[in-house]
C-alpha cells in the first residue's frame, strides 16, 4: 500500500453516505471483491428546467436548487469536512458546481498536483481514460471514490471493474471505494 489506508474512513462519512451492504465486484484479474454500498435518497427536483442537463441526466434537490447526484454527493461530503471534485468521464474535466453547458467550463477546476498524480496513475495502469469512479474526495490523508448509480437504471461498467482493479493496485483502500446508489425520496425503485 502505498499510505492511503483508510481503516477508518467508512465512519467518518456523512449520515447520508453510510454503508448499508456490499456489493459482489468480479475483476479482470478474475478476482471477486465485496465493494461497500449505501444506498441514499435523495429529492427530486420539481423546479423549473435547467438549460444543460447532459442529455436528460436526473435532477436532484439540494438547498432548494436542482443538481446533479454527482454533485449533491460532493456536497454531502464538503459539509462533513472534505475535499473534492466530480471526476467527468466528458472530457476528463473536474467539476465542483453545475456545468451551464456542454464545454463544462462553468464550475470547472484544477486537482492539486499530488490528487491529479493519483489519478492519472491509476488511468496509466487501467490502460484506459474511463472507468473512473464519479466523485474523487479527500480529507487529510484519506481518500475516498464515490460511484453513483441510479438505483434500478445502472450498473458497474466493465471500464469501472478495470479502473476499481487499477486503484486498488496503485494502492487505494477498498474501503475507499464507495457505490452510491440513489433513489428519488418516496419511491422504492427511482
Amino acid at each position: 500500500m502505498t499510505g492511503l489506508s483508510s481503516s477508518i474512513l467508512m465512519i467518518n462519512l456523512p449520515d447520508e453516505l453510510r454503508l448499508s451492504d456490499s456489493v459482489q465486484v468480479a475483476l479482470p484479474s478474475g478476482q471477486s471483491i465485496q465493494m461497500q454500498r449505501c444506498r441514499p435518497l435523495f429529492e427530486r427536483w420539481i423546479g423549473a428546467p435547467i438549460k444543460f442537463d447532459f442529455g436528460h441526466k436526473p435532477l436532484l434537490s439540494y438547498q432548494g436548487h436542482p443538481i446533479f447526484a454527482e454533485l449533491l454527493i460532493l456536497r454531502l461530503l464538503e459539509a462533513d469536512g472534505w475535499e473534492g471534485v466530480w471526476v467527468s468521464s466528458y472530457g476528463r474535466k473536474y467539476l465542483r458546481q453545475m456545468p451551464q453547458d456542454s464545454s463544462l467550463a462553468h464550475g470547472r477546476v484544477p486537482l492539486p498536483d499530488n490528487r491529479e498524480h493519483l489519478l492519472n496513475r491509476i488511468w496509466g495502469r487501467a490502460g484506459q481514460h474511463s472507468g473512473c469512479f464519479d466523485v474523487y474526495a479527500w480529507r487529510g490523508e484519506q481518500v475516498i471514490f464515490c460511484e453513483t448509480k441510479w438505483r434500478g437504471k445502472d450498473r458497474i461498467r466493465p471500464s469501472q471493474n478495470r479502473w476499481i482493479q487499477a486503484a486498488i493496485s496503485e494502492g487505494v483502500a477498498l474501503d475507499s471505494l464507495l457505490i452510491v446508489e440513489w433513489a428519488f425520496s418516496g419511491t422504492s425503485q427511482g
